[in-house]
C-alpha cells in the first residue's frame, strides 16, 4: 500500500475578522447591546492524532450599546427648560480572549477543508461607562439620570471563563496560503452588570409641566444582574500553512520499483522510457458506473536517474481544434494515480486527454515538448456510450455490463490487455 501524506502535522495561522450578533439576555433592553465586530488569530497544529489537532486562539471583540428614550431632547417653556445630555467615553462591551482546545480537520477535496474547533479559556471584559441625563435649568437647576452604566467595583480585575466553538471552510490557494469563511459561538460566563435608571412612563406628548412633574416623582433605581455574554459571529480570513507539502491522497496500490538494466549511460535520462500503461488510447469510462479512472505508467530509466525526479499528470480538453489544460497533478514518485471524474464538467466530444511530464525536484519540466498525448473517452451513462463509442468498441458496452474494475491494475503474472 502507498499513501501520499507529506503534510503530516502542518501548523496553520488563521487570522480572522468577525461580525457578531448578541443573543439571549445579552441582547435585551437591559444591556442595550447591538451588533459588534472582532478580530483574532488561531494557531492550530493539525492532524496530531488522525483528524484531530490542537489549537490556540487570541482575540478581541467589541459590541456597541445604545439607549433610547421618549423624553424630548429639548424643552423650551417659560416654566420648564431642559436638555437630554450624554456623558461618558465608552459605549461598548469589550473583551480580550485567550483560549485553547481541540480541532478537527476533514479534507473534502484536494483544496477544500472543513475544520471545526472547541476552545476554552479566559476573557477580560471591559464594561460600558456612560450616562444619559436630563439637565433642567428652569424652574430650578437640577439633573435627573435617565440611564447610567458603570463598571462594578468588584469586577474591575475579574477574569471570566469563556468558550469558543465554531467551524470554517478553508480553501487552499497554494501549499502555504488559503482563505477561509465560517461561523462561531462565543460564551463568556458570570458577568455582573449594574445600572441606574428612571422608569419614566411617558408618551412624548405631555405638557412641560407634566414632564417636570414626572421627573420629580420617578425615583432612581439601581439594579444588578449576573448574566452571560452569548454571541454568534460570522468570520472571514486567510490561512497560512507552515510545514508539510501536498494534501493527503487516497490510499492506492503500487508495486515495487524494480531497477531495469540498460546499456545507456547512467547519466542520461531517456524521456521516451516513460511508458503509458493505462488507460489505453480510446479506453472509456461510464461515469454512472465508474466515476473515476486509474492512470498508470512505468519509468524504465535506471533507479539512480529517477531518485530526484517526479511526474506531472496533465489533463486537457479539445476546443476548436486546440488543447486546453484543465487540471494538473504532482505525483512525486508514484506511477499510479486514481482520479475522480466530475460528471458536471464538460467533456467535448466525450474526450479527456492526458499525458505525463517528468519533472525535477523543483517541479521544472526537463523533457522536451511535445510529449505523447493519450485520450480517455468519458460518457455520462451506458446509453450515451452506446451512441458515441467508435464502432470497433460498441459491441463491448452493448453486449456486456460496464466493468467497474476496467482500470484495475493487472497482476504481475497477467498479460496486459490492449
Amino acid at each position: 500500500m502507498f499513501k501520499t501524506n507529506a503534510q503530516q502535522n502542518p501548523i496553520q495561522l488563521l487570522p480572522d475578522f468577525s461580525l457578531g450578533q448578541p443573543i439571549g439576555a445579552f441582547s435585551n433592553e437591559t444591556f442595550n447591546t447591538k451588533n459588534g465586530f472582532g478580530g483574532g488569530l488561531h494557531l492550530e497544529k493539525q492532524n496530531l492524532w488522525k483528524v484531530f489537532g490542537l489549537g490556540l486562539y487570541a482575540g478581541y471583540h467589541s459590541y456597541e450599546t445604545d439607549f433610547s428614550t421618549l423624553f424630548p431632547n429639548q424643552v423650551n417653556d417659560p416654566n420648564f427648560t431642559s436638555s437630554v445630555l450624554f456623558q461618558g467615553d465608552n459605549l461598548n462591551w469589550k473583551s480580550l480572549q485567550l483560549d485553547i482546545g481541540p480541532t478537527i480537520n476533514f479534507n473534502l477535496t484536494q483544496n477544500l477543508q472543513l475544520q471545526g474547533f472547541t476552545k476554552a479559556g479566559i476573557a477580560k471584559v471591559s464594561y460600558p461607562e456612560y450616562r444619559y441625563f436630563v439637565d433642567v435649568s428652569t424652574p430650578t437647576t437640577e439633573q435627573f439620570t435617565l440611564f447610567e452604566a458603570n463598571t462594578p467595583n468588584e469586577t474591575q480585575s475579574n477574569l471570566n471563563f469563556m468558550m469558543l466553538s465554531g467551524f470554517r471552510f478553508n480553501y487552499k490557494l497554494s501549499n502555504t496560503l488559503g482563505i477561509h469563511i465560517g461561523a462561531n459561538y462565543t460564551h463568556i460566563n458570570g458577568l455582573i452588570h449594574t445600572y441606574t435608571s428612571r422608569d419614566i412612563q411617558i408618551t412624548g406628548d405631555e405638557s412641560p409641566s407634566v414632564l417636570y412633574e414626572t421627573l420629580q416623582n420617578t425615583p432612581e433605581i439601581t439594579k444588578t444582574y449576573e448574566c452571560n455574554i452569548n454571541t454568534v459571529n460570522g468570520t472571514v480570513g486567510i490561512a497560512i500553512t507552515i510545514g508539510g507539502g501536498s494534501n493527503p491522497q487516497v490510499v492506492i496500490e503500487e508495486e515495487p520499483d524494480i531497477p531495469i538494466t540498460t546499456n545507456e549511460p547512467k547519466e542520461e535520462y531517456i524521456c521516451e522510457r516513460v511508458i503509458y500503461e493505462a488507460p489505453g488510447y480510446n479506453d472509456y469510462v461510464v461515469l454512472s458506473e465508474t466515476p473515476y479512472a486509474i492512470f498508470e505508467w512505468i519509468d524504465e530509466n535506471p533507479r539512480t536517474l529517477k531518485e530526484d525526479k517526479g511526474y506531472q499528470l496533465l489533463f486537457y480538453i479539445k476546443e476548436n481544434g486546440e488543447y486546453k489544460e484543465v487540471d494538473k497533478r504532482i505525483m512525486d514518485f508514484k506511477r499510479r494515480f486514481k482520479i475522480g471524474l466530475n460528471p458536471n464538467k464538460p467533456y467535448p466530444d466525450n474526450a479527456l486527454y492526458w499525458k505525463i511530464i517528468p519533472v525535477d525536484d523543483n517541479e521544472s519540466e526537463f523533457c522536451p515538448e511535445p510529449t505523447k498525448m493519450m485520450r480517455l473517452l468519458v460518457f455520462e451513462n451506458a446509453n450515451e456510450a452506446k451512441k458515441r463509442l467508435p464502432e470497433c468498441l460498441k459491441e463491448d458496452v452493448i453486449n456486456k455490463p460496464v466493468d467497474t474494475n476496467f482500470f484495475k491494475k493487472p497482476k504481475s503474472n497477467e498479460k496486459k490487455k490492449n
